[in-house]
């Protein structure tokens, strides 16, 4: 999608870092879901899972606006730098922002797939029990923001 955004080399592991920007800042999620989205958590990364993103806020993830309300991370399944999401695991959560703050708790996001549930007392995303994903796939991660317009879970401890 068309707008503002800062591109920054990581020459250690060789990729561009892509981030929305509104005027002079990272861009937030605002009230009429424009803006950004990212993830923060564990057994995601980028270029790969040697540059795991964690519960460092300075290395989250911003997710690619596709559409009005929609933003999507595309990851391929795999261990160490042959992945950027781990086949067997993952712990990662939705932000408002590149930072704490407002986050989308276990009220305010659900998943349609089989593969992956939202953790009670949190909003994390995990794989479905006994599930995993395969190694070498190509998986997209889609939030459709236009739900929930207007109602987000802020953030509360």
């Amino acid at each position: 999608m068309s707008g503002k955004y800062r591109i920054t080399a990581n020459f250690k592991y060789n990729y561009f870092v892509v981030e929305r920007m509104t005027g002079t800042g990272l861009a937030t999620l605002a009230d009429d879901g424009s803006g950004a989205v990212w993830i923060i958590g564990e057994k995601i990364g980028k270029p790969s899972l040697s540059n795991e993103v964690g519960w460092n806020t300075d290395k989250a993830l911003c997710m690619a606006p596709v559409a009005a309300g929609k933003y999507q991370v595309t990851v391929v399944a795999g261990k160490g730098a042959l992945g950027n999401v781990d086949p067997d695991a993952i712990n990662f959560k939705f932000f408002h922002q590149k930072g704490w703050g407002g986050e989308f708790g276990e009220t305010s996001i659900t998943s349609n797939s089989t593969n992956l549930v939202v953790i009670a007392g949190g909003g994390n995303l995990s794989l479905a029990t006994d599930k995993k994903l395969t190694v070498g796939k190509t998986y997209v991660f889609t939030l459709d923001v236009n739900r929930w317009k207007n109602s987000w879970c802020p953030y509360s401890g």
